[in-house]
């Protein structure tokens, strides 16, 4: 198995981080063996005691490191790291890319708006920040759109919109409630998202340089925000907003071959989005809308391995399924296996043997209200895992070939039901111990991942060291990020940090984790780190 470096032996976790310098970051690596590292990319003190600089992070073209933060969005060079670059003068919660379309969907200012912005359009701010040239790009196929374009397609996109609406003005269109007691049915409308009309660019041949294919400064000084120029035209006003999406709590994304879907939360709603994944100026059509009881803790969308099919809603005391297909309402039942090797787990990390049969008693008798943390869909199917871990449910005998010519009284294990054969399976966390089960709350697995403490947020990676395939699940706890091996739920190595911890984002490439990002806040200072795999 192979493993994390340990830390250095002079390292503190009461101390903290060094302030990044204009050079590498620091890090600590194996010499021996292909290893995760550990970088710190950037540093920034906050305005106000309460004030969170970074909330969500993005990789553009295997390079360009995007950091949503508390007034800007951000720019680090992951080739030639440095300290961060501003590009765009605007408060930055939560960036999702679809490069297929060439979107970036942005939470952004203090109203917690979508924005979806031109991919290209980030790109020459990041090549121009940077100076780069931007005819060494990665992709030549697609260039920044100039602003004739641009209201071409603000144009003819809301020609579809209004078409959209013609046409499902007589039609019969239904939304529904989230209510944990009795799920009814209530009206809803289609809506269509229209693109914010580009204003004339803001004009000032003082601010211009004598190369006009460069970025210029301009605003600021009573002029408002600051801003760059290209061409003649603003970049970052090549976005619009999808309409009804205010106050956005959370944002995930959803992409098959051929659409990509959002699921928008706020304080009183959940709506889903949906539009072509291949194609740049199409309208986002809102295809459902759920009202909900309360703020969820957690909420994503999941598929039956062929579409997309399920809302998950995670409430405090329950887990929520959605059909969006039937629109029915699934409060998720886990079965006694589940409840019982959850009180188990609980008994023994209680030190007070009487205090442990007492809250064991007390919960069994109220299941319903077991505490929920979140519920997340296995992004690939765990078959590394021993099948003798797995329930009756989830393990056949083994295949004829496998036992021809052995002695009649010898004893074989069982193997694991094909992925074909078995249902979605899902990682379903209460408090600090994480289970895999289906939808209909049986147990896929007696291997049990607990946490030194409950998990803040969990993410799925897949490892490739040394030709092989690893499944690993990082927990990021308060002050900590534990990462455990999926197949033996053993913790393979603690990450220590000496203040909060956050988690940003991830970078992917052929469905390989490449690294993991979060922050960490120490004596007024938040810093960003990367986890990522040497290989």
């Amino acid at each position: 198995m192979y493993v994390l470096p340990p830390l250095p032996l002079d390292y503190d976790p009461n101390a903290p981080p060094p302030v990044p310098e204009h050079t590498f970051p620091p890090t600590y690596t194996a010499e021996s063996m292909p290893s995760f590292e550990l970088a710190l990319l950037a540093c920034n003190v906050p305005h106000g005691p309460h004030s969170v600089p970074y909330s969500s992070c993005c990789v553009l073209e295997d390079r360009f490191l995007l950091l949503g933060c508390s007034d800007s969005l951000q720019l680090v060079d992951l080739l030639n790291p440095a300290p961060p670059k501003i590009i765009i003068w605007t408060r930055v919660r939560c960036i999702k890319v679809i490069e297929s379309c060439r979107t970036i969907l942005v939470v952004s200012s203090r109203h917690r708006q979508v924005r979806c912005y031109s991919l290209d359009a980030i790109l020459i701010l990041c090549y121009g920040v940077l100076r780069l040239d931007w005819s060494k790009r990665k992709d030549l196929l697609h260039d920044v759109p100039d602003s004739q374009t641009w209201r071409r397609a603000a144009a003819t996109t809301s020609d579809t919109v209004r078409r959209s609406m013609s046409d499902h003005s007589g039609a019969h269109t239904e939304s529904h409630t989230i209510n944990s007691q009795q799920p009814e049915p209530i009206n809803i409308t289609t809506q269509t998202a229209e693109p914010q009309q580009l204003d004339t660019p803001k004009e000032d041949k003082q601010m211009y340089n004598k190369d006009p294919s460069s970025l210029t400064l301009a605003g600021g000084s009573g002029l408002g925000k600051l801003y760059y120029l290209y061409r003649g035209i603003i970049p970052q006003d090549y976005f619009f907003k999808i309409p009804d999406c205010k106050d956005v709590s959370d944002l995930d994304l959803y992409l098959t071959t051929a659409s990509a879907f959002i699921a928008v939360v706020t304080k009183e709603k959940v709506a889903i989005w949906q539009r072509p994944r291949n194609e740049k100026s199409e309208p986002w059509q809102r295809i459902k809308v759920f009202w909900i009881p309360a703020e969820p803790r957690s909420l994503s969308l999941a598929d039956d391995r062929s579409s997309l099919r399920y809302v998950l809603a995670v409430f405090r005391n329950e887990a929520t399924v959605i059909n969006l297909r039937t629109s029915k309402v699934q409060i998720i039942k886990l079965e006694q296996p589940v409840t019982d090797l959850y009180h188990v787990l609980e008994k023994q990390s209680l030190p007070n043997q009487s205090h442990a049969n007492e809250h064991h008693s007390r919960s069994s008798r109220s299941d319903t209200s077991l505490p929920w943390n979140s519920l997340i869909q296995l992004p690939f199917y765990p078959d590394t895992l021993p099948p003798t871990s797995l329930t009756e449910e989830y393990s056949v005998p083994p295949p004829y070939s496998l036992v021809a010519g052995e002695p009649l009284d010898a004893l074989h294990d069982p193997v694991a039901l094909p992925s074909t054969a078995a249902p979605q399976l899902f990682l379903a966390t209460l408090a600090r111990h994480s289970f895999i089960i289906d939808l209909s709350g049986s147990l896929f697995t007696r291997t049990v991942y607990s946490w030194s403490e409950e998990p803040l947020h969990i993410e799925f990676a897949k490892i490739t060291p040394s030709s092989s395939v690893q499944l690993c699940i990082i927990g990021f706890l308060s002050q900590s990020v534990e990462v455990m091996d999926v197949r033996t739920g053993i913790l393979i190595h603690t990450v220590p940090m000496s203040g909060p911890v956050k988690y940003l984002g991830r970078w992917d490439d052929d469905a390989i984790t490449k690294a993991i990002f979060w922050t960490c806040n120490v004596m007024n200072r938040t810093y960003v780190y990367m986890l990522r795999l040497k290989i």
